[in-house]
């Protein structure tokens, strides 16, 4: 989907592309937030397929975006800077899930007043509560890219730099 986004991004720009990416992505999350202890892996095909073609579609005009808004003597800095900052915001996301997860599977063995001893115990506890966690888990994650929807509605082409109509004609003529 990435070369497909790149396309798309030269004729429509990154609001549409950010926001039916991100509509993908909701969808899996959705679909996500219902695995049960009999999913079976064919169910996560459809969920996986919408997942990564959301995310081709709508990073890489993200990302090209901000680097043609970039100032070309910083477009280096803004470069590593983007790249760090994915780093960071990944981690802290991964990070921020598993700890929400983990309280939840606690608090449900708790509520259930399920007793953990052994293996087999948190085995059984697991298979009891790990649904509803992980559906918890991915509604949370499903409200964070709703909202990262409406957020993308607010992206706009932007206006060009002075003299960058000059300079893009003068490359497509070089082409030639």
């Amino acid at each position: 989907m990435m070369p497909i986004g790149g396309y798309l991004f030269d004729k429509i720009g990154v609001r549409w592309l950010v926001v039916v990416g991100l509509s993908l992505v909701s969808g899996a999350i959705f679909q996500y937030s219902h695995v049960s202890a009999t999913t079976e892996g064919h169910d996560l095909i459809l969920p996986l397929i919408m997942a990564g073609a959301g995310m081709g579609l709508m990073m890489m005009p993200l990302n090209s975006h901000l680097i043609s808004k970039a100032p070309r003597d910083l477009v280096s800095r803004v470069t590593s800077l983007t790249s760090a900052m994915q780093q960071v915001i990944n981690s802290f996301a991964v990070a921020t899930m598993v700890t929400i997860l983990s309280s939840r599977v606690t608090k449900l063995i708790a509520e259930n007043k399920l007793v953990v001893k052994g293996p087999a115990d948190m085995q059984k506890a697991m298979l009891t509560v790990a649904p509803e966690a992980f559906g918890y888990t991915f509604g949370i994650m499903l409200i964070v890219s709703i909202t990262g929807i409406f957020l993308g509605l607010f992206l706009r082409r932007g206006q060009q730099q002075p003299g960058e109509a000059v300079k893009k004609e003068a490359a497509l003529e070089g082409l030639h």
